[in-house]
């Protein structure tokens, strides 16, 4: 499933105010879970601000790519994506369509990104999904507390 049209909501260069802690301590809102992201990856409050300021969020992933990553960057994206996501799908429009998709989450891709989902391209093999993984374990968490 590409993020496109009725699954544009799932994402993260959709429109969602979700808040991060700077290397300052100084917490600020995003645009974007790709700003938020692409922000805690950097190793300085100066790129961290750069990145944040980037009018869109392609241009934030681009700002992004650039950066000295944070010491530890390998060992913590995975939880950090988990928790702009959880913010993200804390606000009711997005939880209300996560809980409604009655599909398997495949984050596809014609960009060759396959940690985060799977590429399409006929070049490459596989991919790990790792978007998909942690979008369908909040969907599962929000069922879980909508039972309860």
């Amino acid at each position: 499933m590409f993020f496109r049209d009725e699954f544009r909501f799932l994402s993260n260069f959709v429109p969602a105010i979700v808040k991060i802690q700077l290397l300052s301590g100084e917490v600020v809102s995003c645009k974007t879970v790709e700003h938020g992201y692409q922000a805690l990856k950097a190793c300085t409050v100066e790129d961290q601000i750069e990145i944040l300021s980037q009018t869109t969020p392609g241009k934030a992933k681009r700002a992004g790519k650039k950066v000295k990553l944070r010491q530890g960057w390998h060992v913590v994206k995975i939880d950090i994506m988990r928790k702009l996501l959880k913010q993200k799908f804390s606000i009711p429009e997005y939880r209300k369509k996560l809980l409604a998709v009655d599909i398997k989450i495949r984050e596809d891709n014609n960009w060759h990104d396959n940690f985060w989902g799977v590429c399409l391209c006929g070049n490459c093999q596989g991919g790990l999904n790792t978007l998909g993984i942690l979008l369908q374990q909040v969907k599962d968490d929000l069922m879980e507390t909508t039972v309860q």
